[in-house]
């Protein structure tokens, strides 16, 4: 088995493994797969042709293993661990201390090896369905502003944003992003992606502030989308006033982090 940075017609491998990952959404099209994926994604094949991907970027200060999908007609044969610790020699050689995940939790073969490599789990987080409809339905916050995100907006402890999260979040394509203020501070963030269709990066620091948010997200939804999916990490009361309203927890993952080996 070799391994080798991806070339533009791995687009067909990638989709293929996708189905692997088991998650709500569809797999990345071919030309955001080569105008904003391939220079990150390392595969690994044999005399037998692909046999797994890695996808891994910067999030922040942390080094982000985005996606980790083998064949699995080839389990077993230290495929997965081969890759990872393949996107770990590249994190170190960019300069990072840190590296992150994201795992269901009943996947227990892959949190062993992620745990094997020294990760732990520091939060739970989940990803809502919600209909558009239902976003009237959440508690109403008059007293919010909300406005396209401020180029100067980048840690934001309350609302546990990493020094360059945001700037990583923005350098992906077809993304807008808003932010709320409450008497000038600020209390949420939200990055909307038409393509997931939904907002992979969401934080509020009180839960009244979600629908403002959503609100202003609305206008930049695809014809036809009537809802979207909320990725609410490490947020719990949100996630149960989402669900509340109407809202399916369509999928729950684990958050690891640790020191690159």
């Amino acid at each position: 088995m070799r391994i080798r940075p991806a070339v533009d017609d791995d687009h067909d491998a990638y989709t293929r493994l996708f189905a692997e990952l088991a998650v709500p959404e569809a797999p990345p099209p071919r030309d955001r797969f080569i105008s904003s994926m391939r220079d990150d994604v390392l595969v690994a094949e044999d005399d037998d042709g692909i046999a797994g991907v890695v996808w891994a970027r910067a999030r922040g200060g942390l080094w982000h293993i985005v996606h980790l999908m083998s064949d699995p007609r080839r389990r077993r044969r230290g495929i997965g661990r081969a890759l990872l610790l393949a996107a770990a020699a590249r994190g170190r050689d960019l300069g990072f201390a840190r590296w992150m995940l994201t795992v269901k939790p009943e996947n227990v073969v892959a949190r062993a090896l992620y745990e094997r490599v020294g990760m732990v789990e520091v939060l739970a987080s989940a990803v809502v369905k919600l209909g558009w409809r239902d976003v009237e339905r959440l508690p109403a916050a008059d007293d919010v502003a909300v406005t396209p995100l401020a180029d100067d907006v980048d840690a934001v402890p309350a609302l546990q944003l990493l020094p360059g999260e945001l700037a990583a979040a923005r350098s992906l394509p077809g993304r807008v992003f808003v932010e709320a203020r409450r008497d000038g501070v600020l209390v949420g963030v939200a990055g909307f992606d038409p393509a997931f269709p939904g907002s992979p990066l969401f934080r509020v620091v009180d839960v009244d502030v979600a629908r403002p948010l959503l609100a202003a997200l609305a206008p930049h939804a695809r014809a036809g989308d009537d809802a979207l999916r909320v990725y609410v990490e490490g947020q719990p009361a949100l996630c149960d006033v989402l669900v509340g309203v109407g809202g399916d927890v369509v999928m729950r993952v684990l958050r690891l982090e640790g020191d690159l080996p």
